[in-house]
């Protein structure tokens, strides 16, 4: 800090007088050759010169000229720090994989780096795909719905560190998504929303076959979501997302997150943690179920949850209302009031 450098071993008494022999200024360094009660002028940052081995902070001194008195000191508190204190060399300052924040820039400029290798986000293309489906503000005829789905798997990917490229709407026709997808070559990945079903026009996976997509896995035993698909075309990959939104949004938690993490060489983070339910929730016997809840703590610290009494899968407003999703194992019955239950953060 500002102030006068001793050596410690010539204070001696309440006031205490020292010659200032010269002065050492911030990002300059000169060396003394320090004698009995000689002192050197030190500025905030300044090296400490060699043989001096406490700062005086300049408000507990008084300054005539050359002449320097000394009336306050703390022999215990040398206001000197030492080398390494931040960071040693060798030492692990980032991981391969982490997310950088504003901090770890200026850590990186610190330890002398001008440039770092990072990953690029990956780019991701959303098609929605119905006949139902329109654009925000545009009137709608009787079975038409405004697309709204890909605004908010688009935010999850943009927040998760990818780049969300929404391409528009589809109809339900088999060419129509080919070509879509025959266009999609600059992507790492392609996220179609709708058409995943069984029905005679969910025709997306069809589309994707015909595009040269091997599919991995179709169907997985979770209510909502069974229809969600994964496949893919050498580097690129797809990941087929049912059209009703609450099984969208399920799946874009369940699926999307972790696909955005392997691409981006992170280790996968699980946004699960144990609460005690409220009060019984239904069970499926055959499939994971996913329930939307609200968890709080109690005043004793407790995380507890009250799941919603009742969902549809085409709903959205709840999702404004409740901050996790309840996931119930497969079981006969319900789970119970007062146990445990993974609850995933949205």
């Amino acid at each position: 800090m500002d102030g006068f450098a001793i050596r410690r071993e010539d204070w001696s008494c309440a006031e205490t007088r020292f010659n200032i022999i010269g002065e050492m200024q911030t990002g300059y360094f000169e060396q003394f050759s320090p004698r009995a009660f000689e002192s050197v002028r030190i500025f905030t940052g300044a090296i400490v010169p060699d043989g001096f081995d406490h700062i005086v902070p300049q408000e507990q001194a008084e300054r005539h000229g050359d002449q320097l008195l000394i009336s306050q000191f703390n022999p215990q508190k040398s206001n000197i720090r030492q080398p390494g204190g931040d960071f040693l060399a060798g030492e692990t300052l980032l991981r391969r994989g982490v997310k950088l924040t504003p901090f770890d820039l200026s850590l990186c400029v610190a330890a002398g780096y001008p440039d770092l290798l990072v990953r690029r986000r990956p780019r991701i293309a959303i098609l929605s795909i119905g006949d139902e489906l329109q654009p925000a503000g545009k009137p709608l005829s009787a079975g038409q719905i405004h697309a709204s789905n890909a605004v908010t798997v688009g935010a999850f990917i943009e927040k998760w560190g990818g780049l969300a490229i929404d391409l528009g709407l589809f109809r339900d026709k088999a060419r129509d998504v080919f070509h879509a997808v025959s266009q999609c070559g600059q992507f790492d990945a392609i996220i179609p929303i709708g058409g995943a079903s069984v029905g005679d026009y969910d025709v997306t996976r069809e589309a994707f076959v015909e595009a040269g997509f091997e599919t991995t896995f179709e169907g997985v035993a979770i209510k909502p979501g069974k229809p969600v698909w994964f496949a893919r075309c050498g580097r690129q990959l797809a990941l087929g997302l049912p059209g009703n939104p609450t099984a969208a949004f399920v799946c874009c938690l369940l699926f999307i997150k972790p696909l955005l993490e392997n691409l981006l060489g992170q280790s996968e983070t699980s946004e699960r943690v144990l609460a005690i339910l409220t009060e019984d929730v239904p069970a499926d016997e055959t499939r994971t179920s996913y329930r939307l809840g609200s968890m709080s703590q109690t005043a004793q610290g407790q995380c507890i949850v009250k799941p919603v009494a009742k969902t549809d899968s085409a709903q959205i407003s709840p999702f404004s209302t409740q901050n996790v999703l309840v996931e119930v194992l497969p079981q006969p019955g319900a789970q119970l009031k007062g146990l445990p239950v993974a609850c995933i953060r949205i």
